[in-house]
Formats: structure tokens, sequence, C-alpha cells
């Protein structure tokens, strides 16, 4: 388990070690950096890595030339840090952490943001075998990203494979939730695919607490989702037991295709959510229930059928926003229709009014265990 693209360096040899410090610091310290290289060797073969470590550390903190360059720390000081990473890995555990905290004290100084999360990543990849060490330096890149505003670069990786992430440790739903939540909170709420992702999968593999529901459940509207995403979510065993929740209200009134029921709802509790994106679906939601039992609808039809509230009166949508709404419902693949300008009427010929819940795929489960022992007779 690791972050793919960061992988753990291998131990520079002295030469080549003694060569890039050199390249690395400011002029009046050679001499030191040579000294230090002469007794490498010897240090290295008696595995005194802790000694390195502090070392070429000390080394790097007194005489770095600019650790604020991104290009001189991928060219001269990524694989010193590499190295180190690497000899991390060898120290006894009762060493380790304190040389951890120095390795990141040395970090932490640099000022690119970019080069200091790759940092933490391979910090992060470094004790992947090792189950309580990883998730320690797990809640520690997180930290690292909201800081710096840099989630981007980590969230591909671990949201490609989370469980595979998730199995390494042994959590309790407390310590699960906490560690996703965690994972929630380091997600730009501008990354809408990500939070998108994040928080489909807590809703649909976890049970949070009521308001933690809530608030997982407002952030995935905030994500731009279809209607089907919407539809699909409300049947999770987790956003079922907050019925009497208000945002359940809400989202129930969506999939039913109440948009007078939805402007109620929020205005009646405040609810700090995506009104317009919530109209939306609403809306299409009533087009896919007319569309069942009838094809053909006037503009007319479809404006009247799709009202709205304006100053607690029922309005009708106006006429020449109903084509819009029908083009936004066929773009989305939640109907297929085609439109009539001319005579400004649609036929909507198919829809996504089907939506596989959980009991529908033990139905299924069924009727295949049926058809098995048909055919075993």
């Amino acid at each position: 388990m690791s972050l793919h693209y960061l992988s753990l360096g291998n131990s520079l040899g002295s030469t080549k070690l003694v060569e890039t410090l050199i390249k690395a610091s400011k002029p009046n310290f050679e001499q030191k950096i040579k000294d230090y290289g002469t007794e490498f060797d010897q240090l290295f073969e008696s595995q005194q890595f802790t000694y390195l470590i502090k070392i070429t550390l000390q080394i790097i903190d007194d005489t770095a030339q600019d650790k604020t360059c991104t290009q001189f720390y991928q060219l001269v000081l990524q694989p010193i840090y590499s190295t180190i990473l690497y000899w991390l890995t060898q120290v006894k555990d009762a060493q380790q952490k304190k040389l951890v905290d120095h390795f990141c004290k040395s970090v932490d100084a640099i000022s690119d943001p970019i080069v200091k999360t790759k940092l933490y990543a391979q910090l992060f990849n470094s004790f992947a075998s090792n189950p309580a060490q990883s998730l320690q330096y797990f809640y520690k890149l997180l930290n690292v990203t909201q800081t710096l505003k840099t989630s981007n670069l980590i969230l591909p990786a671990i949201l490609m494979g989370i469980d595979n992430f998730i199995s390494q440790w042994t959590l309790d739903q407390d310590e699960l939730l906490k560690l996703l939540f965690s994972l929630l909170e380091s997600v730009d709420e501008e990354n809408h695919s990500h939070l998108l992702q994040l928080t489909q999968y807590i809703l649909k593999n976890t049970i949070p607490p009521e308001e933690q529901t809530v608030k997982a459940l407002i952030l995935l509207q905030n994500s731009n989702p279809t209607f089907v995403q919407i539809a699909e979510i409300i049947e999770a065993p987790s956003v079922k037991q907050i019925q009497r929740n208000p945002v359940y209200a809400y989202f129930n009134a969506i999939i039913q295709g109440n948009v007078q029921e939805v402007e109620n709802i929020v205005k009646a509790n405040n609810l700090q959510v995506n009104v317009s994106l919530g109209l939306n679906h609403a809306r299409i939601s009533k087009l896919i229930s007319i569309s069942e039992n009838q094809r053909k609808f006037s503009f007319q039809q479809i404006s009247k059928e799709l009202n709205v509230l304006i100053l607690n009166n029922i309005c009708q949508i106006p006429i020449e926003l109903v084509e819009i709404q029908i083009i936004s419902a066929i773009q989305s693949h939640n109907i297929r229709a085609q439109i009539d300008q001319q005579a400004q009427d649609v036929y909507i010929w198919d829809n996504s009014s089907k939506i596989i819940t959980l009991n529908d795929w033990k139905q299924i489960q069924e009727r295949l265990k049926q058809l098995l022992k048909l055919t075993s007779v």
C-alpha cells in the first residue's frame, strides 16, 4: 500500500552522497562535508543509521544554499531526503520517532508546498508495511495537505484504492469514521470529483451519526451529482436512519419530484443546501414521473407540471425555460426525448425511472438461486 507515484529511494553511496551534499551546500562548508565523507563508509557498514541521519540532516539544515527553489530540491536535495527515509526504516523504534521529528522539521523549512507534500507522502510510503506507523503518518500527511491546500496531489491515489488503504489498518467504526471525515476535511470543496467520490463512499459503506450523515449529504449535493446518484444515495442505510431530519425530507421531496415541497422545506428549516440544484433534480424527477404513462407533451403542460413557488404563490415556470429544463434532463441522461420547437411539443420515449436499490439486488439474487436450482435438477 503506497501513494504510487512516490517510491522509496535507495541509499546513496559515500562518493555520490558527498558530491550531492557539496552541490547543495554553501562554499565554506565543503571541507566539513568531505570530512563526513571519509567516515561515511565505516558508519554505513557498521549500520550506525541513527548517526548518519542526524549528521546528514544537520549538514542540510546548516549548509543548504536554497531550500526555497523547487528545481534545486528536485536536482539536489530530493535524492538525499530519499536516502534518509531509507535509513529511517532501518532504525529501531526507540530512536525512530525522534529522528522522524527531526526529518519533518527539516522538510518544513522547505517553502515549496508541492515539494513538502511529496516528501511527507514519501514518509508515509516508507512505513506502509507497518500498520500503526503508516496510520500515524497518514494523519500527518492529511494535516500537511490540508494546511498547504495540496490534497489534490494525493487524493487520486487514495480514492482509487481506498479499500486497500483502509484494510491495512484494524479500525473500529468510530476510528473508521474519524479517518474518513479527516480525509473529507482535506478535500477542497471546489474539487467536485473528489468530494463526490468520498461522500458516496462514506454514505454507502458506513453509518455515521446523524450530524455527520447530514454533513456528508450536503457536501455530496454541493459536488454537483446527477439525479441518479441522488436517487441511489437516498436508499443507503446511513441516509435511511435520519428520516426524521429535515435534510432527509428535502432529498426525499427531490426524488418524489415535489418541487413545491422542496422549497417549503428549505424555507421552513433554513437549510443551507444547493436549492437551485435541488429544484432542477426535482423537476427532472417530475419529468420522469409524468412520462411513465404519456409520451407527448406541450410546453404549456410541462410548464404547469414543473411549477415553482414565488412569494408564497404557486407559479408555472416560464415557457421559455421549459426547453432549457428538458435539454438539461436530456444532457444528464435522465430522459431521451425529441423537441419540436415549432409546435412547442416534446416527445419523451425513455427515462431513468428505474433505480436499482439494495432490495432489487436481493430479489435478483434470489431469482438467480432459483434458476440455478432448476438447472441442476
